[in-house]
């Protein structure tokens, strides 16, 4: 997998506080094999980041993991598709937690946590 990255634009000001500046991750640009043709896949770091911990996590290859994304819902724009995997991965582990941490704290409080559907 070759990597280059592609500058970023300029910063971005929160327009409810000026003084503050969003930090802004390159865009690295690697090279893949998708349906046996070479592509290219841009994302920022933190989302490349991520998709390497899920792929160690779930004792997979990233290329592995990029081919059953790109086998997905999302047709189109497979970086698009990446990021939603991503974002999605971290949202449900976070929910898991928190219902855990709930039913830990019922526990503790000596009450019946409700059940999920």
């Amino acid at each position: 997998m070759t990597k280059s990255v592609v500058p970023s634009a300029a910063p971005v000001s929160d327009n409810r506080d000026p003084g503050h500046r969003a930090f802004n991750s390159p865009v690295i640009k690697r090279s893949i094999i998708r349906n046996g043709h070479k592509s290219s896949v841009s994302l920022e770091d933190q989302f490349w980041d991520g998709l390497r911990e899920i792929a160690g996590r779930e004792n997979v290859t990233v290329s592995a993991l990029i081919g059953t994304i790109d086998h997905g819902p999302n047709k189109r724009n497979l970086s698009s598709a990446i990021r939603v995997f991503v974002l999605d991965h971290y949202r449900r582990n976070c929910a898991q937690l928190s219902i855990g941490q709930h039913d830990r704290d019922a526990r503790a409080a000596g009450t019946a946590a409700p059940q999920a559907s």
